[in-house]
């Protein structure tokens, strides 16, 4: 069987994290990649240590004396998106973890890791 048309997709899209692609393209060590249900950032984990949180876009305007400007073109840049790294302080191996809209929970052999969002 094959599908022919838009109304036979057994799938809708949700969210878009832009240029998401390209960041877990370039995490080769990962191990988990997650999501909470508002899309509001992306979280990617290696099987030890280190966590990426990447946010999605926010408005330049939230961030006040700030001029941002494409060096190439000069356009101003109106909105950014935020990587963030965390180490844990163990070097245990995770072994799972869940995203929820405020909170993530990092689960190794010996601890849970609680980090606000």
């Amino acid at each position: 069987n094959s599908i022919t048309s838009n109304d036979q997709l057994p799938w809708t899209h949700e969210a878009t994290l832009n240029a998401f692609g390209y960041v877990q393209a370039s995490k080769q060590n990962r191990k988990f990649l997650s999501t909470p249900t508002d899309y509001s950032y992306a979280l990617i984990s290696d099987s030890r240590i280190h966590l990426y949180i990447y946010k999605q876009n926010t408005p330049t305007s939230n961030l006040p004396g700030t001029s941002l400007r494409n060096r190439k073109t000069g356009k101003v840049v109106d909105s950014i998106a935020k990587q963030h790294m965390i180490s844990l302080e163990n070097h245990n191996e995770i072994l799972g973890l869940i995203t929820t809209n405020e909170q993530t929970f990092i689960l190794t052999d010996d601890q849970l890791f609680i980090i606000s969002v």
